[in-house]
């Protein structure tokens, strides 16, 4: 393969990710630097996909274990959490399918494209958009699907795990809440306030690390929220 590094191209497919979910530019050239990373890291990762021997319990007899790739898998969302998917899927040996979010169409397309400008062999990445509920139910259940990778709410986790588990395909979820932030009486207040304003308007606020609710020690209320205000 040719090397084309989403790098090269971070400024662009920032502001594709700026323009469509609102998120600061910054925070948008982090995650496709972020993406580049990820992709060094797996593509190495894959030179250490190991077997093992293990001991049998009978004499003369031999085990060993050899990973092959599960498949073609199916995985939903775009630029940061497409590489999180693809590029281990890729490094194992898995053909896979991404159903990009129909909200934010053209960020999601851009590190795909990297891969077909660097000669990855034609069919190995498709991109899907569309009504989520019709391509889950004809892609999961579909025999040349092997494995399915959601992140998203528990409701939607929940269905289609439901769903792969009907047709034996293995899964992997990554579902949200509503996270909780305690803050005890004996915090380092400034610091606490510091971290969770960052977290809490990461990505615009939508992002699983923003934190929903706070639960704050009465007598460190007053002192926290006016922290936590300032640093917003």
């Amino acid at each position: 393969m040719r090397s084309i590094s989403s790098r090269s191209r971070a400024d662009d497919i920032a502001r594709l990710l700026t323009l469509e979910e609102g998120k600061p530019f910054a925070e948008a050239r982090t995650e496709v630097t972020n993406c580049a990373d990820l992709i060094d890291w797996f593509a190495d990762e894959a030179r250490r996909t190991y077997g093992r021997v293990i001991p049998s319990r009978q004499v003369g007899v031999s085990a060993t274990t050899v990973k092959e790739p599960v498949g073609p898998a199916i995985w939903n969302f775009q630029v940061a959490q497409v590489t999180r998917r693809l590029t281990p899927a890729l490094a194992a040996g898995c053909s896979i399918v991404i159903k990009a979010p129909e909200e934010t169409p053209a960020s999601p397309a851009t590190l795909p494209q990297c891969f077909v400008d660097a000669d990855i062999a034609p069919g190995v990445i498709g991109l899907l958009y569309g009504e989520p509920s019709d391509i889950s139910a004809y892609a999961i259940p579909h025999p040349a699907i092997r494995k399915v990778s959601f992140t998203g709410s528990v409701p939607v986790g929940k269905h289609l795990a439901a769903m792969a588990s009907a047709h034996m395909k293995c899964i992997t979820m990554e579902l949200g809440g509503h996270g909780p932030v305690i803050v005890c009486e004996d915090a380092d207040l400034e610091a606490v306030a510091s971290t969770l304003a960052t977290a809490k308007f990461r990505n615009a606020g939508q992002v699983c690390v923003a934190p929903m609710r706070f639960i704050v020690h009465e007598r460190v209320y007053a002192e926290f929220t006016d922290l936590f205000v300032e640093k917003a």
